[in-house]
């Protein structure tokens, strides 16, 4: 099981992180959903909703494909902020659903596999983490539409803000895969 957890905390890593060399991206988001792919395939026949997860990761994949064919202009925050439209809140609400989806599939999962070796500590962990995840991405997905209206300055504070405390949250989503792989054999 350590494999498959790790499989999947590198995955989000790779997802979360991007590097590019100008319009390059060096570790393009269907790398990193390919590996969380590896590691539910693993995971789905011990709790139903690693399967569930394995669905959503597998949206993003094909989604992932897409938009690695787009000009990074179009996915670089500054430019989103800006100059964001109703078909980008549309895409972006989609994509930030999907995650939610997986997210909450992952640290389900967990859950049902913590409370199968009685580990109270690792469930609660996993509780916090996906509430504060789940609640920090349905204040985003509230503070969408409000992006068209707001002055732009404005709109960079709440989305640099929202990125920062989602960006923190997902680092405890990645410990939680970092115990549950040392804790979960």
């Amino acid at each position: 099981m350590r494999n498959a957890y790790y499989s999947i905390l590198w995955g989000l890593l790779l997802v979360v992180l991007d590097f590019r060399f100008g319009t390059f991206d060096v570790l393009p988001d269907v790398l990193g959903y390919v590996l969380i792919i590896i590691g539910l395939s693993t995971l789905k026949t011990i709790d139903r909703h690693f399967t569930i997860s394995w669905w959503a990761a597998a949206a993003m994949i094909v989604i992932s494909i897409v938009t690695f064919f787009q000009p990074v202009s179009s996915l670089e925050m500054s430019t989103a902020v800006q100059s964001i439209s109703v078909v980008q809140i549309g895409w972006a609400f989609l994509l930030i659903i999907l995650d939610i989806v997986m997210i909450y599939g992952i640290c389900k999962g967990i859950i049902g596999h913590a409370t199968l070796y009685n580990n109270q500590d690792l469930v609660q962990f996993a509780k916090r983490s996906l509430n504060t995840y789940v609640t920090l991405s349905v204040i985003s997905l509230i503070a969408l539409p409000f992006y068209l209206d707001l002055p732009q300055g404005l709109t960079m504070i709440i989305f640099i803000t929202l990125w920062l405390m989602l960006f923190i949250a997902m680092i405890f989503i990645i410990r939680l895969l970092y115990r549950s792989g040392r804790e979960l054999e």
